[in-house]
């Protein structure tokens, strides 16, 4: 089977990057811009030799993608002879909330605004194998593969994760302003008294410096769970 491309604008690719492994996953082959169109390349040839290769194109609706004239020209080339997609060449994906516009406003969409993270590559993967297109270029259902990499945090969660982290991080800042600015107004009562703001800014900064610290020390403990999750599923 020839990869199925995911058409998508720059302001959703956490999203691209979580269906296209989940599509991975279940065994399809897969195209989207961010990893296959090499960088020097004709950019029109190879997104028209993706969309006319690819037996169905699936398609991430949301406010900017409907915006978009290049996405436009996407969805619409899937749809070129067949407006009411009977064969199923484009498979819209909600992925932010939106009223789908034009010709994409009959067509049936598989809806994962709301969801959670196993609902929706199940809803996904149901959409994506009822499509006539996908149908008739497998042959037969997908033979499952695992991706080198780790998934993708399901995008909704990512944006909570990073408030968490972010949280975290000025938590731990502000603590350590305030035990630096108490440190000093007990050693440098007179000076903390006075005019001279260099103890507070001294304060401020030993704050914004452990709040950084804090913020990379997450980031890297988090990046190290997912390598070790990745390497229990390659190896089970």
């Amino acid at each position: 089977m020839k990869p199925l491309f995911v058409s998508y604008t720059q302001s959703d690719l956490h999203w691209a990057q979580w269906v296209v492994w989940q599509l991975e996953a279940a065994g399809y082959s897969v195209r989207y811009q961010h990893r296959d169109f090499r960088s020097g390349g004709n950019f029109v040839t190879a997104m028209n030799q993706a969309i006319l290769d690819a037996p169905a194109t699936v398609a991430l609706l949301s406010p900017a993608y409907q915006d978009s004239k290049h996405c436009e020209a996407e969805w619409s080339s899937a749809l070129a002879g067949d407006t009411t997609n009977a064969a199923g060449r484009l498979i819209p994906v909600r992925v932010v909330d939106c009223v789908p516009k034009g010709l994409l406003g009959p067509l049936a969409y598989i809806d994962l605004v709301g969801t959670e993270d196993a609902d929706a590559a199940q809803r996904l993967l149901a959409g994506v194998a009822a499509s006539p297109a996908v149908q008739a270029a497998m042959g037969g259902p997908p033979l499952p593969v695992r991706p080198r990499r780790g998934p993708p945090l399901f995008p909704p969660q990512r944006v909570q994760r990073l408030a968490t982290r972010l949280a975290v991080s000025g938590a731990g800042g502000m603590a350590v302003a305030v035990g630096v600015s108490q440190f000093l107004r007990r050693v440098m009562p007179l000076r903390m008294e006075g005019d001279d703001a260099a103890p507070w800014t001294a304060a401020g900064l030993c704050g914004l410096v452990a709040a950084a610290m804090v913020y990379g020390l997450w980031g890297w403990l988090a990046a190290r769970r997912q390598a070790a999750a990745s390497a229990a599923g390659q190896a089970s």
